[in-house]
């Protein structure tokens, strides 16, 4: 198969700027912000552009997103200190031309926006040029909505813990399971060769180890 190289779209253009300003404010809009920042232009080439932006505790913010070019973006946030009860952060996919980051701060501070292409067919995955007009949008969060918010986000805090733990867990027993299985071929290559002297025998030995227990990090050693 063969691969483009290069940024996988042309730079956008003044009017696609434009254009691209206007739908990532309707986007934030629409999801419900009350107050809107002028727009930002991300103009940048790599594999993720990222922006700092500050945040108010008590407030929901709507991340308007557009761009020009026919590739889905991966979006991310990451919480700053105190400014989210449960959750580190979230990624967020969206699909061309525009969409909307969402979530909400419960402590004043600060969070870290991340955006990625998502490469088209026949396009590496890598360095590319990353054009995104973003609107931020924000309005007031009402106590009764704080509330679910933070239960929902708990649980889901809650659910990515216990999965991660489990996942863990089975990566340590594999890992005892192998390197049981390993120290018992070792101990029979061992037992197999353990009147060998000779250089030729040390080589057989050392071909012992990698085909009878596979061992491919090291030679097992009398």
């Amino acid at each position: 198969m063969t691969t483009a190289s290069g940024p996988s779209h042309p730079p956008t253009t003044d009017a696609q700027w434009s254009t691209a300003e206007a739908a990532a404010a309707s986007a934030a809009k629409g999801a419900g912000a009350e107050r809107v920042d002028p727009a930002i232009r991300v103009n940048e080439t790599g594999v993720f552009a990222a922006k700092h932006l500050s945040v108010e505790g008590g407030r929901c913010y709507k991340v308007g997103i557009a761009w020009a070019f026919d590739a889905a973006l991966n979006s991310s946030v990451s919480f700053g200190a105190g400014t989210n009860q449960s959750l580190a952060g979230f990624s967020h996919r969206i699909e061309a031309p525009s969409g909307v980051l969402a979530f909400c701060a419960d402590g004043t501070g600060s969070v870290d926006l991340t955006f990625s292409s998502v490469p088209p067919p026949g396009h590496p995955l890598g360095s590319d040029l990353l054009e995104y007009a973003v609107v931020v949008g924000s309005a007031r969060e009402s106590a009764t909505a704080r509330a679910a918010r933070r239960k929902l986000e708990a649980t889901q805090a809650k659910n990515a813990k216990e999965a991660s733990d489990a996942t863990a867990a089975r990566m340590a027993a594999d890992s005892a399971a192998a390197d049981k299985k390993r120290q018992e071929a070792c101990a029979a290559c061992k037992a197999r060769f353990q009147g060998c002297t000779s250089a030729s025998c040390n080589l057989g030995f050392s071909h012992c180890t990698f085909e009878e227990a596979n061992d491919t990090t090291g030679f097992c050693t009398r």
